[in-house]
């Protein structure tokens, strides 16, 4: 086999790695991913409505707790690791170079892999 058709063959050899986020049953990292979505929504809202540093506090506090457990559970798949990754990087907003042209794309599938309602 020469490269040219390896390359025709890619596509449908890549059919067969597809797999959803969220299967019938979740792994641990994923149970733990959408508690963490969960936080950073609550932190997003308490930070809209109000400018209590206290609240704020809390409600980073939470969610960093959160982080923490999802990070500290053992990968199961490639998407539980996708999770952590996209969690600690916010979807690669934290990350000193998430305006580039190459990684957007790629921010991009992981947030239409793991959840496109997710807060950054």
């Amino acid at each position: 086999m020469n490269r040219r058709d390896l390359i025709k063959t890619a596509p449908v050899a890549l059919v067969g790695c597809a797999m959803p986020v969220q299967a019938e049953t979740e792994t641990p990292v994923a149970v733990l991913f959408r508690e963490w979505a969960a936080a950073r929504a609550t932190e997003a809202a308490t930070y809209a409505a109000t400018d209590d540093e206290d609240e704020h506090n809390r409600a980073w506090d939470a969610a960093w707790a959160a982080e923490k457990r999802l990070l500290a559970a053992p990968s199961q798949c490639a998407a539980d690791v996708l999770m952590k990754l996209a969690a600690w990087s916010r979807f690669g907003a934290d990350d000193s170079e998430a305006s580039s042209r190459h990684l957007a794309p790629v921010w991009a599938e992981a947030r239409a892999l793991v959840g496109p309602d997710l807060p950054t």
